[in-house]
């Protein structure tokens, strides 16, 4: 927690970006100078990304399971089986994630909620453990378990257990996990270009502008 806490207002953005900041201010700060960005760039991206919660209230680590992804890692290998119980679209593969876990079951939708969200991952775990883990974005930053090496974990099951451990591996694995090309663009502030790098391109736009918002928020509660 930082020394200095700010008041929230009245807004729902604004309760959302002081929360984040009077949780975890000091070490966001302490590592976003060392990166050489701005704290309040830290703060919005954490909330863009998860609304700065790494659980959910129920306790399990906030999580959101990719079809695409698990097509990837274990699908293609087995396809008919993996088109019994998941579906995305073709053409935006990051759309139209549907799930059902019976043959006879009808199709439904799996980004819902996080008790959809983990449900459909328990499927998936069953399935293969290591596939299933690489295919969900986790906690707080949601880095996706297939970036496990990238942020320092041999394997993708050691970084699940250690997010579902504490927010404080989800914070420093969200600063392991910015590349050169990422730091520079929030140096200059230019979020889109961050987003894409982050969020993927498809998603750039929308996000960039979502983080603006969230960084401008936290500069005016801060000032």
């Amino acid at each position: 927690e930082p020394e200095k806490q700010l008041a929230g207002g009245t807004r729902a953005i604004e309760k959302q970006v002081a929360r984040t900041w009077n949780q975890y201010g000091n070490l966001l700060t302490l590592l976003s100078r060392a990166a050489g960005i701005d704290t309040g760039l830290s703060v919005a991206v954490l909330n863009v990304e998860s609304a700065g919660h790494g659980f959910a209230r129920d306790g399990r680590m906030v999580v959101r399971f990719e079809n695409h992804k698990f097509w990837k890692y274990w699908g293609k290998d087995h396809t008919e089986q993996f088109r019994t119980h998941f579906k995305y679209r073709n053409d935006k593969v990051w759309l139209g994630h549907q799930f059902k876990a019976g043959a006879q079951d009808e199709w439904e939708k799996v980004h819902t909620s996080q008790n959809r969200e983990w449900q459909v991952l328990d499927f998936a775990r069953g399935l293969d453990e290591a596939a299933a883990l690489k295919s969900i974005s986790m906690g707080a930053p949601q880095i996706m378990g297939f970036h496990h090496a990238r942020i320092g974990y041999p394997s993708v099951q050691e970084m699940f257990d250690n997010f579902d451990e504490g927010i404080r591996f989800h914070i420093l694995g969200f600063f392991d996990f910015f590349d050169d090309r990422m730091v520079r663009a929030l140096q200059r502030q230019d979020l889109v270009t961050f987003a894409g790098f982050y969020n993927g391109t498809g998603k750039a736009e929308d996000y960039g502008g979502k983080i603006k918002q969230q960084f401008e928020v936290f500069q005016r509660l801060a000032a």
